[in-house]
């Protein structure tokens, strides 16, 4: 009988021994979340894993330039130039997006400083201003601007048309983050 008992004790006292003896997984140096490695605040953050260049669609292009024969876009880290050719002539109008360097206060107070009329805007990111042909605005501390420039011979749709398309382009970059 005793070597029955020894039998019944001999498993009951493994697993005590294995769930004492085993590594102690609330002492493991994996990082956490507040173990993370420490990122530079000055660096543009990825906007999205996506071309920028996708964020325009070809209503957008057809609307600003409603003359122009859009060619092929040139993208970089987290920036979209899109040139668009005149038919009478060799100048390029573009349509240009990308984060900034800067803070968003710095760009508007140099926006106000040139001259131009800034208008805020609401709905567009944290905060967004306009001056016509360029937006600028903050999703969560990253400034992002997009720029439309128009060649002297390329019909520009004027404003508020400009204003509605580059709000429209923003508002799916917004989402983005």
């Amino acid at each position: 009988m005793l070597v029955r008992h020894r039998l019944v004790l001999l498993p009951v006292l493994m697993l005590a021994v294995a769930a004492c003896s085993g590594d102690d997984e609330s002492s493991s140096t994996a990082p956490g979340p507040t173990d993370a490695a420490p990122t530079s605040t000055t660096a543009v953050p990825p906007l999205f894993d996506g071309d920028p260049c996708m964020l325009i669609t070809t209503d957008d292009l057809a609307t600003l330039f409603p003359e122009g024969i859009p060619a092929a876009p040139t993208t970089g880290p987290q920036r979209c130039t899109w040139p668009v050719g005149s038919p009478s002539s060799s100048g390029i109008s573009e349509i240009e997006l990308g984060p900034l360097e800067q803070t968003f206060d710095q760009v508007a107070d140099e926006l106000a400083a040139l001259g131009d009329q800034v208008s805020s805007l609401d709905g567009v990111g944290d905060r967004a201003v306009y001056v016509p042909g360029r937006l600028v605005f903050e999703v969560g501390g990253t400034v992002l601007q997009l720029e439309v420039r128009y060649a002297d011979d390329l019909a520009a749709p004027g404003e508020p048309t400009t204003q509605d398309v580059l709000q429209r382009i923003a508002g799916r970059w917004a989402l983005t983050f």
